[in-house]
């Protein structure tokens, strides 16, 4: 009986020992899966960061070319707005150039109107005036 109890533990044994084996064989196999895994995984990431880090390089990039249009922008917008102040100014100035030449040729019209007008008066009143006289003279 004795024998028999030890050929049973022994197959018992021997069964286990086959079935932590399987186990044994299936654990290594689930861990080279989730190692294989974990690599593919680094160098996703690596790749991702490789590629995160080119991007944001390029952000950078843009951001900087960004900034320099804004002061290019806004150095245009300044020159176009110095060109407008100059052609309001010159605008003025020619405004104020023709009125005063206006001015001055009414002024001188009116002013040689006048020198004529009293011009002819005088004369006439001249005239009459020395007729008026030679008239009573005599």
């Amino acid at each position: 009986m004795n024998e028999l109890i030890q050929y049973v533990l022994h197959e018992s044994f021997e069964e286990i020992s086959v079935d932590l084996q399987y186990y044994a064989k299936k654990v290594k196999f689930f861990n080279e899966q989730k190692k294989q895994i974990r690599e593919r995984i680094s160098r996703i990431r690596k790749t991702m960061q490789d590629y995160i880090t080119s991007q944001e390089e390029i952000l950078s990039t843009i951001g900087d070319d960004d900034q320099l249009a804004n002061i290019d922008l806004q150095n245009a917008l300044q020159k176009q707005q110095q060109t407008v102040q100059m052609m309001s100014n010159v605008s003025k100035v020619l405004h104020d150039t023709t009125m005063a030449v206006i001015r001055k040729s009414w002024i001188s019209e009116k002013l040689s109107y006048l020198t004529t007008h009293f011009s002819q008066r005088l004369n006439a009143w001249l005239s009459s005036s020395v007729i008026y006289f030679n008239y009573h003279k005599l």
